[in-house]
C-alpha cells in the first residue's frame, strides 16, 4: 500500500515573474547546468503560478547561462500530461537586440519581456530579435 501523504515544499521562489502590459505573466528561470528534472520543476512552477493568478496567460522561459548548449529536456509527455516550455541560450542572444529593444504596443503574440538591469525598464521584444 502506498502512503497518501505527499511531501510539500514550503516556499517556491521563481527567478523572475513579471506582469506584461497586456496583463499576461512572464516567468523566467536562469539555469547554469543541465538538469534532467527541469521540465518537472517548470510544470510545478506553472501550477503554483496559475493557482496564484487564475485565468492569467503565463509564458515560461528558461534562460541557459551555462557553458555549451543546454541538453536538458524541454517537454513532458507522460500519459495525459503534455507540457512544454521555451529555452534560450544566453550565448546566442545578440546583446545589441537587448540594448535596442523598443516597446511593442501590439498584441503579445510571440513576444518576450526583455528588461534592462541598468534602469530596470521592462520592455517587450520580439523572439525574432534573439
Amino acid at each position: 500500500m502506498l502512503t497518501v501523504e505527499l511531501p510539500s515544499v514550503g516556499k517556491w521562489l521563481p527567478d523572475l515573474l513579471v506582469r506584461l502590459r497586456d496583463g499576461s505573466l512572464c516567468h523566467l528561470e536562469l539555469q547554469s547546468g543541465c538538469d534532467a528534472e527541469m521540465p518537472w520543476r517548470m510544470v510545478e512552477y506553472y501550477v503554483f503560478i496559475r493557482r496564484l493568478y487564475p485565468g492569467t496567460r503565463l509564458v515560461q522561459l528558461v534562460l541557459f547561462v551555462g557553458e555549451g548548449e543546454p541538453s536538458f529536456p524541454v517537454q513532458i509527455e507522460d500519459g495525459p500530461l503534455s507540457f512544454r516550455y521555451e529555452v534560450r541560450n544566453i550565448q546566442k542572444i545578440d546583446c545589441r537586440a537587448l540594448v535596442a529593444c523598443q516597446m511593442n504596443e501590439g498584441p503579445f503574440g510571440r513576444y518576450w519581456a526583455g528588461f534592462h538591469l541598468w534602469d530596470r525598464k521592462l520592455e517587450l521584444m520580439p523572439w525574432s530579435s534573439w
